[in-house]
């Protein structure tokens, strides 16, 4: 893997000290971005004691970084590198913690933290706070991180509409944070990279004046990153640079596997489809995660129908046909989902899936999804949405097939009484015409018939009297 690199902090132009702390260590691939609060010196402090903590961890378990770079299909170390990364901003919060209890003057004080790890072919990221993590990849950019603040939840909620709502003195108000307690929720993501991407980290020094439509002006007119780093620092303080500016920027230049357009080609299939349209680029990162991809050769079978379903599919390329009872339904290609409804109620499956050419899908087991469903609720609601609106899509395009149907099994009944009316003489016509209306059913059981069971074959009441042998007609 190959990466180039820049960093810059700058103390701007209305605090008297600089509070944030970087770090970058070439050989582990490690970067890391910290932005202290506390007070007088304390949020250099929790800072600077954050970054060393973390550093410290992540190179002790060097090893296992080595072991996913020999080994990076393994979903076990890939877990190893996330709880590693989860244990190293843990140990952070605990180090600040525990300096803060031993210095009165410092308690209280606290730190965002956002790191980057590469390893394996993949960027690994951990998150407290609202220091944030961007990735521009194709010429569009993501926000790869979560605030957690005050003013972030306030805008999920609805509660307000724009930052402008709310007074400057609260937006840089943290609901999470490094080294208030000994603990911390740290909210951890990887995804697969390709070259040319770009991560920045940086602190709400930067984000705080510059939107995400500047980042990526910026990051993508600027090829080096020195002086992309120069240019965001000068932006934000030239916007009134009310805070401390870090900026770390890293650009992906090889990822070392030959993986790039197959990885490129699962992630624009993700973002393509119904099912995951209203989810964001992280969010579509964490279902990718939690997929794996098979492939199926002309002639085999998915599934069939009545099996047990867990698993549903999504088509990178080939083509799938749909059949029922051997009548085909209907042939899908790249992009499209199929197998949907295992992920919500385990039921059979209503038809089978048989491979028409040689197919790449992309497969989610149920176990999976519940799993992230259960880890962001946010997540699952959007989730959940497109799920209703898939259905009800293909709902809507049932009901106007069976519409169609039944308005083509009506004409053909009416034309089918036409022509036999045409095989009658004159005389049967006109008999069939003066033939008196059926009796009426009687309103009472006949004397000695105990149960008299009925029902009703379209609009013909059929009624069967025990011990008679006499049926009604169908």
């Amino acid at each position: 893997m190959e990466l180039t690199f820049a960093a810059r902090t700058d103390v701007g132009r209305e605090r008297e000290r600089n509070e944030d702390n970087f770090l970058v260590d070439r050989k582990l691939r490690l970067f890391v971005v910290c932005d202290g609060m506390g007070g007088h010196v304390a949020g250099a402090v929790a800072s600077a004691t954050a970054v060393n903590a973390i550093h410290e961890v992540i190179a002790n378990g060097a090893s296992l970084l080595q072991a996913y770079d020999d080994d990076p299909r393994s979903e076990a170390r890939r877990r190893d590198i996330l709880s590693l990364l989860e244990h190293a901003v843990q140990r952070g919060s605990f180090k600040v913690y525990e300096r803060a209890t031993e210095n009165p003057h410092e308690r209280g004080m606290g730190t965002t933290a956002t790191v980057l790890l590469f390893a394996g072919g993949r960027a690994f990221i951990g998150h407290v706070g609202d220091s944030r993590c961007y990735l521009l990849r194709d010429g569009a950019i993501h926000q790869m991180t979560e605030d957690h603040s005050l003013l972030a939840d306030m805008l999920k909620s609805g509660r307000i509409k724009s930052v402008k709502e709310v007074d400057r003195r609260f937006r840089n108000a943290v609901t999470r944070a490094v080294g208030i307690h000994p603990t911390v929720e740290v909210e951890t993501l990887d995804l697969a990279i390709i070259p040319s991407d770009r991560f920045l980290l940086c602190s709400d020094g930067l984000t705080g004046y510059a939107a995400a439509r500047v980042l990526r002006q910026i990051l993508s007119l600027e090829a080096e990153e020195s002086a992309a780093c120069d240019t965001l620092i000068q932006f934000a303080n030239d916007a009134g640079g009310n805070d401390n500016i870090t900026a770390v920027l890293a650009t992906v230049r090889s990822t070392g596997h030959k993986d790039d357009d197959r990885i490129r080609q699962l992630f624009e299939t993700v973002q393509s489809i119904t099912l995951f349209r209203y989810l964001s680029f992280a969010e579509q990162a964490r279902v990718l995660n939690v997929c794996y991809d098979e492939q199926f050769k002309t002639g085999d079978v998915v599934f069939r129908k009545g099996e047990s379903g867990e698993i549903a599919y999504v088509i990178v390329s080939g083509l799938v046909e749909i059949q029922v009872d051997g009548v085909h339904i209907t042939e899908l290609g790249p992009g499209r989902h199929f197998g949907e409804l295992a992920l919500i109620d385990q039921g059979e499956r209503s038809a089978d899936a048989l491979i028409s050419e040689d197919t790449w899908l992309l497969a989610i087991h149920r176990s999976a999804f519940h799993e992230i469903l259960r880890r962001n609720p946010r997540f699952a609601v959007k989730l959940l949405w497109s799920f209703v609106r898939s259905l009800t899509s293909r709902l809507r395009v049932t009901t106007s097939e069976l519409t169609v149907l039944k308005a083509m099994y009506h004409a053909s009944t009416v034309e089918d009484d036409r022509n036999a009316s045409e095989f009658l003489m004159p005389e049967d016509l006109q008999e069939m015409n003066a033939s008196p209306a059926p009796p009426p059913l009687p309103p009472t059981l006949p004397s000695g018939a105990t149960d008299v069971p009925r029902r009703t074959v379209t609009g013909h009441m059929i009624t069967a009297v025990p011990g008679s042998g006499a049926r009604g007609p169908g």
